[in-house]
């Protein structure tokens, strides 16, 4: 999975393989985008992300989940991008009872905290020259939503829910989240 700032992804692959977009919500140039990949191999592997132009900024995020459908991985996505969001936001997301919903936002800030909403468990959070990536799960979510102590900001929230294998629990598994800034072409 991968988050984005600005230009344009034109291939993501882990280990050679592609994952599947499942959703990017955009305002303007910042986007943040959600891949899965159904069954990836085990063992460590590079994530590699081509793109066109210069990136100003790239975040990064790593979740492993144990117990999901193969056939369906996705119950539904949804998001929303724009300037002048006020604290706190929140999006709903249609998550079976035992799926998780799992989002990333990108917000430009000014040295203010980002706090997930009740329930959801941080993933990770890189924060640079007043952008700040966050990005977190939560079991059997209805929506997710993210708040900070004051003013307004633009925003960018991703949301995908995945739906759990039968008879099987989804267990999250953080793998880790880098940052790359103001550099064109390959990163990985």
């Amino acid at each position: 999975m991968a988050f984005k700032y600005a230009n344009t992804l034109t291939s993501i692959t882990y280990n050679g393989l592609t994952p599947t977009l499942g959703v990017d919500k955009n305002f303007s140039t910042i986007h943040v985008a959600i891949y899965w990949l159904v069954n990836p191999p085990s063992g460590t592997h590079n994530m590699v992300l081509d793109n066109t132009g210069t990136v100003s900024y790239l975040a990064i995020f790593g979740l492993s989940l144990d117990g999901v459908d193969q056939t369906t991985p996705v119950d539904s996505t949804g998001g929303q991008g724009g300037s002048g969001a006020s604290s706190p936001i929140s999006d709903a997301i249609t998550c079976s009872s035992g799926g998780w919903a799992y989002d990333m936002i990108l917000s430009t800030t000014t040295a203010q905290t980002m706090t997930p909403g009740s329930g959801q468990t941080r993933v990770g959070i890189e924060e640079v020259q007043a952008v700040l990536f966050d990005a977190s799960y939560k079991a059997g979510a209805s929506a997710m939503a993210w708040s900070w102590a004051s003013g307004t900001k633009t925003d960018v929230h991703s949301i995908v829910a995945i739906k759990e294998a039968a008879g099987a629990a989804v267990i999250a598994n953080f793998i880790g989240s880098g940052f790359f800034g103001g550099a064109a072409g390959r990163q990985g």
